[in-house]
């Protein structure tokens, strides 16, 4: 038996043994993403319906980042079909350690951060996806605050609503949808944050169904910062950098 498959057996036998020699069941396994070791303790079930979680090294996640990316800057096409000029392959090739070393300081930080674990994990996760643009200095995503009065959305964006007075429907159909079209338009790459508006709080039930159908966040009335008025048109539309 070679030494390789000898220890991956000692680690199976350590997870059946426990309960008989220790008196306790082992909760995780810490392993790298396709390890054979735990596919085996899934057979094996070794506390009947207790099932163990596996938890990826940090470093093994890195590896397998490292390792895509590298297979990403060898390839001439990407997966659109479009040709990969060689400069950006290079780029990208000669900046993999440190894309790494910025994933590597954001979990740090995070880790050291005095903020609940879900926020902690949504920050890092923010963190980890905007790390290319720290790297290549790019424009960081944003978040885009967007206000609609009763005049419909900024001229240079979508034009105004003419017509009757705004109703329920006529703000639903005219406003809120060329809200949605402005957005995949201006906006596809950006966090998008709705700000209700008069309209919207006057048929509050309605805009709140819509939104959540639509799948885009809002905030509550009461957060909306008092200095931005809905009413002032050439105001609808502004943007807050992410820090």
């Amino acid at each position: 038996m070679g030494l390789q498959l000898k220890w991956k057996w000692t680690i199976l036998d350590g997870f059946h043994c426990s309960l008989y020699m220790h008196g306790l069941r082992y909760k995780y396994l810490i392993a790298d993403g396709d390890s054979s070791v735990y596919q085996k303790i899934l057979e094996s079930r070794p506390y009947s319906n207790t099932l163990v979680e596996k938890i990826e090294c940090r470093n093994h996640l890195l590896r397998n980042y490292c390792e895509r990316l590298r297979d990403i800057a060898g390839k001439r096409y990407s997966t659109a079909g479009k040709l990969v000029p060689v400069e950006l392959r290079s780029l990208l090739k000669s900046n993999i350690l440190t894309l790494r070393i910025a994933i590597d300081k954001a979990a740090k930080h995070h880790r050291e951060s005095e903020v609940a674990m879900e926020l902690t994990i949504k920050n890092l996760k923010h963190d980890i996806s905007n790390s290319p643009y720290h790297v290549f200095g790019l424009s960081l995503r944003k978040n885009c605050w967007i206000a609609l009065s009763e005049n419909g959305l900024s001229r240079l964006y979508v034009g105004r609503v003419r017509g009757p007075a705004v109703d329920r429907n006529t703000y639903i159909q005219n406003c809120l949808s060329k809200l949605v079209n402005c957005m995949r338009e201006h906006h596809s790459n950006d966090n998008i944050m709705f700000w209700p508006d008069l309209a919207s709080a006057h048929y509050a039930r309605a805009t709140c169904e819509w939104l959540k159908a639509q799948n885009m966040p809002f905030v509550p009335k009461q957060n909306n910062p008092l200095e931005r008025s809905p009413n002032k048109t050439n105001r609808d539309i502004f943007v807050k950098k992410s820090l």
